[in-house]
């Protein structure tokens, strides 16, 4: 019976072991702008503004993405499509105000540094969604006490997966699309 115990036990640990590396590991990746990917979109646009309601806010958009029909079957097929949004200069903290028109949607932050203000922000689909071909899809989110300061934003499309260790999102296929400087 011990041995029984111990081989299960062993067993589960090489499991443990060979999954783990492959929750957040990246396969489709390129950081570079330009990239393309069968499950890329071929359209998009995206940018900074002063938000019109607070004018302490900056507000980073990823609008007008659109997926033609041969990557809206892989997103339809498999992972969690995912727009993601860094301050990477993460000078300013996160506002908790989001939008998107991803079907199912979920929203999260990251705090990656772990000085208290969160760079990060996605929109990711959850569920049973569909992603349809030459739809116009879109993300926005904010940071607040902006005025007098300047900075960057990463915009990046994934294929994200559900990781259960850490209960949140992660991205598994990346497709950076630009970067683009803000100054409030």
């Amino acid at each position: 019976m011990k041995r029984k115990i111990t081989r299960l036990g062993v067993m589960c640990l090489t499991l443990v072991a060979l999954l783990s590396p492959e929750i957040g590991q990246a396969r489709d990746t390129d950081y570079t702008t330009g990239a393309d990917f069968s499950w890329s979109p071929y359209i998009w646009s995206l940018g900074a503004y002063r938000s019109s309601s607070d004018s302490s806010q900056v507000v980073g958009y990823l609008n007008n993405v659109k997926f033609d029909s041969e990557a809206a079957a892989i997103h339809n097929a498999a992972y969690y499509l995912t727009f993601e949004i860094n301050n990477t200069t993460d000078n300013v903290p996160h506002s908790g105000w989001f939008s998107s028109n991803l079907p199912n949607v979920g929203f999260d932050t990251d705090d990656d540094d772990g000085d208290g203000r969160a760079e990060e922000a996605e929109a990711y689909e959850t569920g049973d969604a569909t992603i349809y071909a030459d739809k116009a899809y879109y993300f926005q989110t904010s940071w607040k006490s902006a005025s007098g300061k300047s900075g960057k934003m990463d915009f990046i499309i994934q294929r994200s997966i559900y990781n259960p260790f850490s209960g949140e999102m992660e991205g598994y296929h990346y497709d950076y699309l630009n970067s683009y400087n803000w100054s409030l």
